[in-house]
């Protein structure tokens, strides 16, 4: 896929009918988070699993998919939502955007499809008087993670996990 012009990129709010495309377009990308989380990340054959889920969050009132568009055909798409802060008393009550899925096909790579998508988010942020978008990048992405951080997303917590281990304790070393 050749260069575009920005005119020829729509963003979208999807519809039913984008579900089928949307389906192959996550396949696609999904192959890269099997290959880097085989343990998390399970291969799926087709798009139609996907699909359901999608229909299922396109009807939330509290979430949005965005449908990137080139030429008339779906070639990315960003689902987020309204995310409220935990309900404990240390924290201040707050809503942010949550993007949860970033897709871009691999031909339309370094177009700024990606970036325009997460452009949107921002506005949709802006339109519901949310002042933070944040997302989950998983550490070993780092492609992803550049590309936010180009974007000026910065690390703000850290989730780790271990193995378990029943023969150890959690505090001891080695």
């Amino acid at each position: 896929m050749g260069r575009h012009s920005p005119a020829a990129l729509r963003l979208r709010d999807a519809v039913d009918a984008d579900l089928p495309a949307l389906g192959r377009l996550f396949v696609e990308v999904n192959g890269l988070h099997v290959a880097f989380r085989p343990d998390v990340f399970r291969a799926i054959p087709t798009g139609a699993r996907v699909e359901r889920y999608l229909a299922f969050r396109l009807d939330e009132d509290d979430c949005r998919i965005f449908v990137a568009d080139l030429d008339r055909a779906p070639i990315g798409f960003l689902l987020a939502r309204l995310w409220q802060a935990p309900r404990v008393p240390i924290y201040w009550q707050r809503q942010e955007i949550e993007v949860e899925i970033v897709v871009v096909a691999e031909a339309a790579r370094g177009l700024g499809i990606g970036r325009a998508l997460i452009r949107r988010a921002h506005l949709w942020a802006a339109e519901v008087g949310v002042e933070r978008v944040r997302l989950t990048v998983h550490e070993v992405n780092e492609g992803a993670r550049r590309f936010y951080e180009r974007l000026g997303y910065t690390t703000e917590q850290r989730i780790m996990s271990r193995p378990v281990d029943p023969s150890s304790s959690a505090g001891e070393d080695g």
